[in-house]
């Protein structure tokens, strides 16, 4: 059975030794159930207060990502990444395009909610998905919003990085590490992909890669040796 986002980071992390870790749209049930050494959290309103968890090598920057991108020195490296409940397309391709300026190798990326459980929680609009939701009486919908679009662009458009994506109970996570894939664009169009629908993501499945846990990580463990990791 997949595991809930903190332990599946965790397992990553105690497998591969990970010394450091960023934390996208951060909340506290992730967050604070990380066990890595070093962490930041990056979100322009926290739910928990910035000060509780903040040490020497814990830092919470309550900026948007494009300012915490624009700002951060572009030698840091992270090891671990997560872009977590930012829910739509474009902010999240910047989010993931920049991140990769402050990767190595070795790194890995977890993209939280890839996989929306059914055609309202795909909505762009968050308000527009629960009213629609509600009128069809669904009282309560998990909004992944467009975030899967991310994911056909990867595929299209980054042959220098392999993926996998882990179904979860009403959503999804992938997995983005650095490995060349042969690529066969499937839309070879980012217009394209950006105006893609709900429909037309459960026609392109496939692309998401789906995959049990274990063998997920096991790719990412045969591609990844420990002592390759590092912390600048």
């Amino acid at each position: 059975m997949p595991t809930n986002l903190s332990q599946l980071i965790n397992i990553i992390a105690s497998k591969k030794n990970t010394k450091n870790y960023l934390e996208i749209m951060a909340t506290d049930e992730t967050f604070f159930e990380v066990n890595i050494p070093e962490k930041t959290a990056v979100n322009p309103y926290f739910n928990f207060n910035k000060s509780e968890p903040e040490t020497e090598h814990i830092k919470c920057s309550e900026l948007v990502s494009d300012i915490f991108f624009n700002e951060l020195d572009q030698g840091i490296k992270y090891n671990l990444i997560c872009l977590n409940d930012v829910h739509n397309f474009e902010p999240t391709l910047r989010d993931f395009t920049n991140s990769l300026i402050h990767s190595n190798k070795k790194t890995i990326w977890v993209i939280n909610n890839t996989l929306p459980p059914d055609i309202y929680s795909s909505l762009k609009d968050k308000k527009e998905a629960l009213k629609l939701a509600k009128q069809a009486g669904n009282k309560q919908i998990n909004w992944c919003g467009d975030l899967y679009k991310l994911i056909f662009t990867i595929h299209d458009f980054f042959p220098a990085l392999s993926y996998s994506t882990i179904k979860t109970a009403n959503t999804a996570q992938t997995l983005v590490w650095y490995g060349k894939r042969v690529l066969m664009p499937r839309f070879d169009d980012f217009e394209q992909i950006s105006r893609l629908d709900y429909f037309t993501l459960q026609k392109h499945l496939d692309l998401m890669l789906f995959m049990p846990q274990p063998k997920a990580l096991n790719l990412i463990y045969k591609s990844i040796k420990p002592e390759h990791f590092v912390t600048t």
